[in-house]
């Protein structure tokens, strides 16, 4: 069944919504609003509060919500409130980031492959690989900073500059 819909004081039309039918639901309750369409184009699937562009309720607190704005697309996964973002899990045998055409990273079950595909470490290694042009400096940094009464910055950074390689220690500042 499609409907109209209005939600405000004045009576005008807001937007369509789209029910089915379900047998499996009690006699008076077979009829259910599935997806609706608001006066602002917004498309909610499973809700009738759409919380973006495109709001799909998957699940109690499992929102998938695509807004826009700033000249920018976001895809976030929210609490039904949505207030908060919620954890995601993604299963693939591979991952690939691309900017335009170009692949920026590659994660899979060797490891993570930044400006480059994932190197093959051997069977029994996992690692990075981080791949940057020479004609532009290149920095990989890693830390670990520590709280409490022995707080302490540890970790080195890797500067890659003019055909040399800088390593340089987060801890005590050596080079």
């Amino acid at each position: 069944q499609i409907r109209s819909f209005n939600d405000n004081a004045n009576g005008a039309l807001t937007g369509m919504s789209f029910s089915v039918q379900d047998a499996t639901r009690s006699a008076g309750d077979r009829l259910f609003e599935a997806m609706r369409i608001d006066s602002q184009g917004r498309v909610a699937i499973a809700t009738d509060n759409p919380l973006g562009t495109l709001h799909v309720r998957a699940g109690s607190d499992a929102n998938f919500v695509m807004t826009t704005g700033a000249g920018e697309a976001s895809f976030e996964i929210q609490n039904d409130s949505g207030l908060s973002n919620v954890p995601l899990n993604i299963r693939a045998s591979e991952y690939k980031v691309k900017i335009g055409s170009v692949e920026t990273v590659s994660i899979d079950e060797r490891g993570i492959g930044i400006g480059t595909t994932v190197v093959d470490f051997g069977s029994n290694t996992k690692g990075v690989e981080v791949f940057s042009d020479l004609s532009v400096n290149s920095f990989l940094g890693l830390t670990n900073q520590t709280t409490g009464p022995n707080a302490a910055l540890h970790g080195f950074n890797l500067i890659m500059s003019d055909n040399e390689a800088r390593l340089f220690n987060r801890e005590n500042g050596d080079m």
